[in-house]
């Protein structure tokens, strides 16, 4: 992509007009509106983003996307002792190693989830750690991992998979370099197959189907849990 750092005044301009509104009426968090200003980093990952193509116009209503649902989360106020306590108890969520680029890793582990189970509380707690790379390091992407050991149908809730698609296309752009698919089971393959359905022609073509025979591809050894690692 060519380089958008010239249209990131146009695009803070564009937004800080169309937008006022939103501004003076506290709809966005005063804290997300200051970094609008100031910090470059969250509007050149908006211009990045598959679906606006570096297009200015598209970027200031992807921003608004961003902005209404970090405010809904509560981004710049939630705790991590504010998350749901069975929720962190399960450990689903976890920041773990780098892959051989040297980005770091954050993994989803599938048979913690259960159906329809405290889904509110479950898109909040991956809100916060999605946010907590994104405004720690809004210009290194991650990898995002998708255990799935010991899963099976009942624990792949579609809503929190959709929300998670929605979050690195639309809350986070530019977040996910691409994501690993970890020992996807012959019983979930229908679930991916509409799942997969979901994804952009860009997400599609970063996602990647691994076992423990090939992860080491794009992971070394040392930077992996021991249960991903082949030992026959």
């Amino acid at each position: 992509m060519a380089d958008l750092a010239p249209k990131v005044k146009e695009v803070r301009e564009k937004f800080l007009s169309k937008y006022n509104g939103s501004v003076l009426d506290d709809t966005f968090h005063a804290k997300d509106v200051d970094w609008l200003k100031k910090s470059d980093a969250l509007i050149l990952n908006a211009l990045k983003a598959f679906k606006t193509g570096g297009d200015v116009n598209k970027t200031v209503d992807l921003l608004n996307e961003i902005l209404l649902f970090r405010a809904k989360y509560k981004l710049n106020d939630i705790k991590e002792t504010d998350l749901d306590e069975e929720l962190r108890g399960l450990g689903g969520t976890y920041f773990h190693g780098k892959d051989k680029q040297g980005h770091k890793i954050i993994h989803f582990r599938v048979c913690k989830q259960k159906m329809g189970h405290k889904l509110k509380e479950t898109k909040q707690y991956i809100a916060f750690y999605l946010n907590k790379h994104y405004t720690e390091s809004p210009e290194e992407q991650l990898i995002t991992f998708f255990d799935m050991t010991d899963a099976v149908v009942s624990n792949m809730d579609m809503e929190i998979s959709k929300f998670i698609i929605t979050c690195l296309s639309t809350h986070f752009p530019n977040i996910s370099a691409y994501n690993l698919m970890f020992r996807m089971g012959v019983a979930l393959e229908a679930v991916w197959t509409i799942i997969k359905s979901w994804l952009d022609a860009d997400q599609a073509k970063r996602t990647y189907m691994v076992k423990r025979r090939n992860v080491q591809e794009y992971i070394a050894q040392d930077q992996l849990l021991p249960h991903m690692i082949k030992t026959d």
